[in-house]
């Protein structure tokens, strides 16, 4: 029982770090990014669908200047609601007139208040992920 319950909590634990790599990765960009979708999405290598084969629909992106907007929604320790502050986001959606494997998106920036909901049921800095459902 104690290896059984050993082995869930690495599993979780690990599944924490590579939720918040992966968050990080595909939904928070740097003001230094600059603010092209069709840009940021190909140099992630997210503009299309591996499943689909096609063009992503969309795509939203916190921006974030200081590294910790993200983080600070869940720095205290908040499990679901409504971020305090308003988060400045990139919606990119496809040109209607894009082909793959040529996606091509238009960019819309807007500030607005975002619901979140964080796992952060362990006081380890790293175990941190924070999901923000960009409505």
């Amino acid at each position: 029982m104690k290896i059984q319950f050993a082995c869930l909590l690495l599993l979780l634990l690990s599944a924490t770090v590579i939720c918040e790599h992966t968050f990080h990765e595909k939904h928070v960009i740097e003001e230094a990014d600059g603010k092209d979708c069709t840009k940021i999405l190909e140099s992630r290598n997210l503009f299309a669908s591996k499943k689909h084969k096609g063009c992503k629909h969309s795509m939203k992106f916190v921006v974030e200047s200081d590294g910790q907007t993200v983080n600070s929604v869940c720095a205290g320790g908040v499990k679901k609601g409504k971020s305090k502050k308003p988060f400045q986001i990139l919606k990119c959606k496809l040109d209607k007139k894009s082909t793959f494997p040529k996606c091509v998106y238009t960019t819309e920036s807007r500030n607005h208040f975002s619901h979140t909901g964080c796992l952060n049921y362990w006081s380890f800095p790293w175990s941190l992920c924070c999901l923000l459902l960009l409505c």
